[in-house]
């Protein structure tokens, strides 16, 4: 039997990629997902910081804005649950996205499959479990 559904958002300006994204997410059988589309940053960026769901995919490229680099790191550092990246084969090399120690990717958008997205959010998962436990570890000494 399955755990109980995880709470998906999927930040992405496009509708159609949401409904793609969200029937990939739908094929993983390991895992039973609610996913839920938000397009206003701002909206995201609330829910990440009260996570008001177990994981975010970010669309990384909105509306080709480079300021929100910026942004995006500040919301993944403040936010307690796991973050993917979803990114175009030109930002696919973020300096602190594969660094950051809850965070999985970027995956690239024109290559998702099911298989990807489940390996994407399961490494997010457990970098997260890893980095709550570092920081309950700190807190003991």
């Amino acid at each position: 039997m399955k755990n109980k559904p995880m709470r998906l958002l999927i930040m992405n300006e496009n509708y159609q990629d949401y409904v793609i994204t969200s029937n990939y997410i739908h094929q993983i059988t390991s895992q039973n997902y609610d996913t839920y589309w938000c397009s206003d940053y701002h909206q995201v960026m609330d829910s990440m910081l009260n996570n008001q769901y177990d994981a975010y995919l970010i669309d990384y490229h909105l509306s080709g804005k480079k300021s929100t680099d910026h942004l995006i790191e500040a919301m993944i550092e403040e936010c307690e649950e796991p973050v993917v990246l979803l990114s175009n084969p030109l930002r696919a090399v973020i300096k602190w996205g594969t660094n950051h120690t809850k965070t999985s990717g970027p995956l690239i958008k024109s290559e998702l499959n099911s298989e990807k997205l489940e390996h994407g959010i399961r490494h997010a998962v457990e970098r997260t479990l890893i980095s709550k436990r570092t920081k309950l570890a700190e807190c003991a000494y």
